[in-house]
């Protein structure tokens, strides 16, 4: 899959945008969290609303993402709408006279890179915690012996008091530097011989009920949510900040746990403080007696503490609140991408315009053609004259927003294309021809009461490569025109400037039909129909481009009336620059023209895969049959 593909994938889109989102979402559940522990200073309490808030952190950013998902994909093509069924929508060429889509917005791939730097970062903190789960692991394989028989007993007995019934493992470690516990399903203790050895009976029991403490509370589970929240957002320092505070109010909740089971305040801050002094680093997954802010926590026990004073707290979260909402705003009406506007502006209209119902599009294409005329239905542009002499409405509506005719999901009559329309209209003065779609797209929503939606979706089709061994394509030239006369004007999609001829040439006893074009929509090219099969040139022609006559090649029926019976998307992922000529010896049969495309490409260096990517499709709502008076 293509960079540019990945990067505009709606679930990309959608992440990267959640990703954006949390930045005010993320202050705003901090300030919450700092208002709530102004009301109250017991610690169970506080724990129990950090903890809310920590689970409202991952929900949030899911609901933010999934519902940015919903909003991109949300739009389902009506079950009224006769579409075939085996029609898969597709970003394939302009229709007849479609005018060329404007330059991409540059913030469409934003929400595609940021998410790529936020996997980066996601993959960082994932191995950065792997490491603290491997190193936890190493302490009790590293010259860990179980406690002898008088710890086991004095850890029974706290167990008791505990109401503790699972089992749990006390092991001395020589390696570790503090008590922790280790592990939910099957718990162990470490202590450390330093800890062992210079703490008396009382206070290395206060610090065995401390982390018993730990086991009772099931502490090491939200302790597993809290690394997962920190690897997952872990660009937000709100996120951070609220585990900080979960692990402070945690280690709060143990130090009463070991108090009230303990009986001694002073023997258990005692103990405390001098396991400051044996302090280190330990890994993130690891509980241990000194995390948390160790000197307010012995304040607290001792009744020293001061605590943060409630006007500075508010004023803290005020300011988190109001920079909250200026980010969220900033994000949300400054940021979004100009893509998602569907509406051209009001004012972009036709000066004058009429609109009549004319003859079937197929039929006045016929008697133009019986009149000499080589096309009936392009768009012609004189000055500030607009001429559509008989359009169909799926061929109005392609030409209106840019968009290929097969692109559109419309109702029956529109598919069909039963019923066409001559649009002659004047643009203002100062217009330019780049701006017709956008005054077509007014009068149809004015004339016909239009309204249309967009739709993406990933379907299945096939990806233009290399071949195994390179490509094989020839230098590029150019059609020749000597060998035909009589050339006349022909409207393209890429503009004036194209010329056409038919002409025979006679090959052994037969007279096989032959059509050159100077600019085609593909660029210049020569073609012949003869026994069943097509005979194609295309000069100067791009990897893009030939991907898109590829798609026009395996798609069948409707492409000048009704929509296709089978569509197949073809994109390019050669990799290949630059124009070159390609030909194309294809059969006419319908269900041949995939093997015979393969084999003509093949030998050009070049093959087909299959695949699947993501295409955008227009779902028309509402149009009215018959048009307001003029």
């Amino acid at each position: 899959m293509r960079l540019e593909t990945l990067l505009t994938h709606p679930a990309v889109q959608a992440l990267g945008w959640a990703l954006l989102h949390f930045v005010w979402q993320g202050a705003l559940l901090a300030a919450v969290l700092i208002v709530a522990n102004t009301l109250t200073r017991r610690p169970r309490i506080r724990y129990a609303i950090g903890c809310m808030a920590m689970l409202l952190i991952p929900v949030v950013f899911m609901a933010t993402a999934l519902r940015s998902d919903h909003a991109a994909t949300q739009h389902t093509i009506p079950a009224h709408y006769d579409v075939p069924p085996t029609d898969t929508t597709v970003m394939a060429p302009p229709g007849p006279a479609a005018i060329a889509a404007p330059a991409p917005d540059r913030l469409a791939n934003l929400p595609g890179w940021i998410v790529c730097g936020w996997l980066m970062g996601v993959l960082a903190f994932s191995i950065y915690t792997l490491v603290g789960w491997m190193r936890i692991r190493r302490l009790k394989r590293g010259a860990a012996e179980p406690a002898n028989s008088a710890w086991l007993e004095a850890m029974a007995d706290l167990m008791r008091r505990f109401q503790i019934s699972r089992p749990v493992r006390l092991y001395i470690s020589a390696i570790a530097e503090v008590p922790a516990v280790v592990g939910w399903m099957r718990p162990y203790i470490l202590l450390p011989v330093s800890a062992v050895t210079g703490l008396n009976e009382s206070q290395l029991r206060a610090i065995l009920a401390h982390e018993l403490a730990h086991i009772r509370r099931y502490d090491y589970l939200v302790n597993l949510l809290q690394n997962a929240v920190e690897t997952l957002l872990f660009y937000h320092p709100a996120v951070w900040w609220v585990s900080r505070q979960i692990r402070q109010e945690r280690e709060n909740c143990c130090d009463d746990l070991a108090v009230e089971v303990c009986g001694d305040v002073m023997v258990y801050a005692t103990a405390l403080a001098q396991l400051e002094e044996l302090r280190g680093s330990i890994s993130e997954p690891a509980l241990a007696a000194t995390r948390g802010d160790l000197l307010a926590r012995i304040r607290r026990l001792t009744g020293q503490d001061i605590g943060n004073s409630p006007a500075r707290i508010s004023g803290l979260a005020g300011a988190i609140l109001a920079a909250a909402f200026l980010i969220g705003a900033i994000i949300v009406t400054g940021a979004v991408p100009a893509i998602h506007a569907q509406s051209p502006p009001q004012t972009l209209r036709f000066e004058v315009a009429s609109v009549k119902p004319t003859l079937d599009q197929t039929e006045f294409m016929t008697q133009a053609l019986a009149r000499g005329q080589t096309s009936g239905v392009a768009m012609r542009v004189s000055g500030l004259r607009v001429d559509i002499d008989s359009g169909n409405m799926k061929y109005l509506i392609s030409t209106a927003y840019r968009i290929n005719i097969q692109l559109i999901v419309a109702p029956a009559w529109v598919n069909e294309g039963e019923t066409s329309f001559a649009v002659h209209a004047v643009m203002p003065q100062g217009s330019t021809q780049e701006q017709i779609p956008d005054m077509l797209r007014t009068l149809l929503a004015a004339r016909f009461h239009l309204a249309a939606h967009r739709a993406v979706a990933d379907v299945p089709g096939y990806a233009l490569v290399a071949g195994r061994s390179g490509p094989k394509l020839k230098k590029p030239g150019d059609v020749d025109l000597s060998a035909c006369e009589k050339w006349v004007e022909v409207a393209v999609p890429a503009g004036a400037g194209n010329r056409m001829c038919r002409t025979t040439q006679q090959v052994g006893d037969r007279s096989v039909p032959i059509t050159m074009m100077t600019n085609s929509e593909w660029g210049p090219l020569l073609s012949s129909n003869s026994a069943g099969e097509s005979h194609t040139e295309y000069f100067r022609i791009t990897m893009p481009k030939l991907a898109e006559v590829l798609t026009r090649g395996l798609s069948t029926g409707g492409w000048f009336g009704a929509a296709p019976l089978s569509f197949l998307p073809v994109v390019d992922r050669s990799g290949i620059a630059g124009a070159w000529d390609v030909t194309l010896d294809t059969a006419n049969a319908a269900d041949e023209k995939l093997s015979s495309y393969s084999e003509s490409l093949e030998k050009q260096g070049l093959r087909l895969e299959r695949t699947t990517t993501p295409v955008e499709k227009l779902v028309v709502d509402a149009v009215d049959r018959v048009p307001t008076e003029n």
